[in-house]
């Protein structure tokens, strides 16, 4: 397994893929989300510095290519990353999760890994909230110019990431 340039020294030991459908709402615009979850170990001396590259990769916020083998390639964001029991030397047990990068195929503006989203019209901030699983609260904390959820407009520009 693969993401950005970190590649896995061994396969994760359990990988699951669930499919989500987003924007409910909206079935000309409905979009399926992938969500890749997994655990594993590192093994060998070397495990603490996969573990510290792995780390790297997952501080940077832009999204990047995961490829899985046997699947296409998916343009993902890594939204978790956790040791799992005290490690050893010689082993660190860990999980992860990726978050499909379903902006791509949404109106949106990336500038330094921000993603900007455009209003649609008839759109609510709580769809939007629903559509990139983003808890409403985050959404009014990034976007302090919007005072009321109910009061947004078609085209208006709001930050997402």
């Amino acid at each position: 397994m693969t993401f950005k340039s970190f590649v896995w020294p061994n396969d994760p030991s359990n990988l699951n893929i669930t499919l989500l459908k987003k924007n409910k709402t909206d079935v000309d615009n409905l979009k399926i989300l992938k969500i890749i979850e997994g655990s594993g170990n590192f093994f060998g001396p070397d495990c603490h510095k996969y573990f510290s590259k792995l780390s790297e990769i997952f501080n940077d916020p832009s999204p990047g290519k995961l490829l899985i083998p046997g699947f296409n390639p998916i343009n993902a964001f890594f939204s978790e990353l956790s040791i799992t029991s005290a490690p050893s030397p010689e082993q660190i047990s860990y999980r992860f999760k990726f978050s499909e990068n379903i902006l791509k195929s949404n109106k949106t503006q990336k500038t330094n890994n921000i993603a900007y989203y455009y209003i649609k019209q008839n759109e609510s901030l709580w769809e939007v909230s629903e559509k990139f699983d983003i808890p409403i609260e985050t959404l009014l904390k990034k976007n302090p110019s919007i005072s009321n959820p109910y009061d947004i407009k078609p085209e208006q520009k709001i930050l997402i990431f």
